[in-house]
């Protein structure tokens, strides 16, 4: 057995509360080896076992297993009884362990024989062969996809954002002759513009930024960085101001003039 079962009762029994500490742990010892063998609560020929043997096997000594107690003793044939055993519990774990083995193995058995019949009735090797059906689909879905990929190579590539110019296009058409802060704000016009997320702030054509450019060729470096990084910190559409007239403006001095006295209006 595996699990000791004591009643509580043994524990209360008048032959354990007048055992010495001794004799309890030793009887407790020995019913542990007895219900690890399943020997009914006897251990035969214990007489003749020597103190190591106990040791090693029941975890007493020869002196203890000697001493006279009401909880287990010597027979006249030289058995150890060891008393309040359970053996009705012993019983009853080796009845349900044959039983199961009993019943484990029809079971078994049981199924071995069910398969037998089963494939007794239905032959593999007489089944009808499968042939692979034919998809009258398949050659349409073929044509499809050929007609699909020469679709796809007829459209023209896009660029990003919608079919927007590059970028990198919009720069390399900054006139040579713009001064290094001047085509420094163009750049920075060009990459704010195209990275907006709605397309109608973006340039949607080469067209509408070499305009943007020209408009740029005629105001002073100073006005224009200005106006663009207005624009681009307020996220205008535009970097012009409505009330300045590009085309009347002579020098870099009269703009600064009017650029500080008009007021500030975006396209």
């Amino acid at each position: 057995m595996n699990y000791l079962n004591i009643n509580t009762d043994i524990l209360r029994s008048e032959d354990y509360l007048g055992a010495e500490p001794v004799e309890r742990a030793t009887w407790l010892n020995l019913l542990g080896w007895c219900a690890s063998q399943e020997n009914g609560g006897v251990i035969k020929d214990a007489a003749s076992w020597k103190c190591r043997k106990w040791q090693q096997i029941a975890g007493v000594t020869l002196l203890e297993v000697k001493t006279e107690s009401a909880l287990y003793y010597f027979d006249k044939e030289g058995h150890l009884v060891v008393n309040y055993y359970p053996k009705s519990m012993e019983q009853t774990a080796i009845a349900r362990r044959e039983a199961g083995r009993k019943g484990g193995k029809s079971t078994s058995e049981a199924k071995v024989k069910a398969a037998q019949i089963n494939g007794s009735k239905q032959d593999p090797s007489k089944l009808p062969k499968q042939k692979p059906s034919k998809s009258p689909t398949k050659g349409k879905e073929k044509k499809d996809k050929i007609k699909e990929g020469k679709e796809k190579k007829e459209v023209p590539p896009q660029s990003p954002k919608g079919g927007c110019p590059f970028v990198m296009d919009l720069i390399d058409v900054i006139p040579p002759e713009f001064d290094e802060r001047k085509a420094k704000a163009a750049r920075e016009w060009a990459f704010d513009k195209q990275a907006r997320s709605i397309k109608k702030s973006r340039f949607q054509s080469m067209n509408a930024w070499e305009k943007s450019l020209k408009r740029m060729a005629l105001y002073p470096t100073s006005v224009l960085t200005d106006a663009i990084d207005r624009a681009i910190a307020a996220g205008w559409l535009g970097w012009e101001q409505e009330n300045i007239k590009a085309l009347q403006i002579k020098d870099e001095q009269t703009n600064l003039e009017n650029w500080s006295t008009n007021g500030i209006k975006t396209l």
